[in-house]
């Protein structure tokens, strides 16, 4: 599992010294959700009593041991669950005269409950795709076979062609690799401006995309295909590579 955090430097006067204390609280975009599932979290709302943002001190701790970041410093952080299980997030936030305060908000990660398809060159876009050996062949199948609570898996080691991009409104949802060998490469062809490999709509939620590269044969510049167009609710990328794109990830969405 992964973490990010932002805040800044703590210019503290040391822990459990005297002044008001302040009061933690955490706000988070989703408490509940299926597994491998990511939780964002913030404590901006926190009162400080003394000093600011700038002068505090956000210590999360997200009840995940086996897990990689499970505690970070900063205001804002993000935490991903692989393993279904109940959780609890704990901020602990310092303020400028040393006085802390302690606030903690459950986490409920269920299983995934995810029809996986998987994708091979070797398979046969007639095939159902419910197991390697029956997989389906081309990235534009996939794109039709996409609904909630699907995972779509591209087989390691190959390249995928794409003419078309996928786009995802769906939840639950989970597009990544299986096997052994390299990440697959989803290799855009066609030379249409401003497309997207991975796109998706309001309606996405709870999206995870992971252990891809995104390519294409053309020189980088500003118009060429994008890798992903994140949208909606609660989008994880993580372990991903980026190749002749204009744009990773373009987040305007």
């Amino acid at each position: 599992c992964g973490g990010i955090a932002a805040g800044p430097a703590w210019a503290g006067m040391g822990q459990n010294g005297g002044g008001p204390l302040p009061t933690a609280i955490v706000l988070a975009t989703s408490t509940t959700g299926p597994a491998p599932f990511a939780v964002h979290v913030n404590g901006l709302n926190s009162i400080l009593s003394v000093g600011d943002e700038s002068t505090a001190r956000y210590e999360w701790d997200f009840g995940d041991s086996a897990g990689a970041h499970n505690t970070l410093v900063g205001w804002n952080a993000a935490h991903i669950y692989n393993a279904p299980g109940n959780y609890t997030i704990t901020l602990t936030v310092t303020n400028q005269s040393g006085q802390q305060n302690v606030k903690t908000i459950p986490v409920t990660v269920n299983a995934p409950n995810r029809t996986t398809i998987y994708v091979s060159p070797s398979g046969s876009d007639s095939n159902s795709g419910l197991a390697p050996g029956s997989a389906i062949k081309t990235f534009a199948k996939a794109a039709t076979m996409l609904s909630n609570n699907k995972a779509i898996l591209f087989q390691r080691g190959a390249t995928f062609d794409v003419s078309g991009g996928m786009t995802i409104s769906q939840q639950n949802v989970l597009i990544g690799a299986y096997g052994f060998g390299n990440v697959p490469v989803l290799n855009w062809t066609p030379n249409v401006n401003y497309a997207k490999i991975l796109d998706m709509g309001s309606g996405a939620k709870d999206v995870v995309i992971e252990n891809l590269k995104f390519d294409s044969p053309f020189a980088p510049n500003n118009l060429i295909v994008r890798g992903i167009h994140p949208h909606g609710n609660n989008v994880t990328v993580r372990n991903c590579s980026f190749g002749n794109v204009s744009y990773a990830m373009n987040t305007d969405g």
